[in-house]
């Protein structure tokens, strides 16, 4: 999602955030792990002072869902009172339903974790044959490569066609 928004953001390969501004927000001071092991460091507080177009929720191990500290569920929450957009990347669609947050709204999600989401959440909707779904305020995405399609749309919505195809070429 960072580097599809980081090809629309600049012009010419300069990795500027002139068009789009992206942050990892969480405890200030803290690194968030990745489910492959990598940690990113966290670059802005769990705050609403800034205005975001959308927050993306990244959801990791599903076995580690129920680890997360809680600042973060409030401002997911805190998101949605305030009419921001959310994003469920991978697994972040199971933490927007574990959250209460997708009501009837349709989730994507990843085939192999379509047995999951049927024992997690039996009367919620969902799709495994699409890169992404926007139902309404939510947007879902399967993760993988499908992230792509999925950032060059949000670019397309608000950066215009020619930088979607920037973002699909280069990625």
């Amino acid at each position: 999602l960072c580097d599809g928004l980081r090809h629309a953001a600049d012009i010419g390969d300069l990795s500027r955030p002139v068009r789009c501004t992206w942050q990892i927000l969480g405890a200030p001071g803290s690194r968030v792990p990745a489910s492959c092991g990598v940690e990113v460091s966290v670059q802005a507080p769990l705050s609403l002072q800034q205005r975001y177009d959308y927050v993306a929720v990244i959801g990791g191990l599903l076995s580690d869902l129920g680890a997360v500290d809680s600042s973060y569920n409030r401002f997911v929450q805190q998101c949605v009172t305030e009419g921001i957009p959310l994003i469920g990347v991978c697994t972040g669609s199971f933490v927007l339903a574990k959250l209460g947050l997708m009501g009837t709204r349709t989730s994507c999600v990843h085939a192999y974790h379509a047995e999951d989401w049927e024992r997690e959440f039996p009367q919620l909707p969902y799709v495994t044959n699409q890169h992404y779904l926007r139902d309404r305020d939510r947007i879902t995405c399967a993760g993988g490569v499908s992230i792509i399609e999925m950032t060059a749309e949000l670019v397309r919505l608000h950066c215009g066609e020619s930088l979607a195809a920037k973002v699909i070429h280069q990625m």
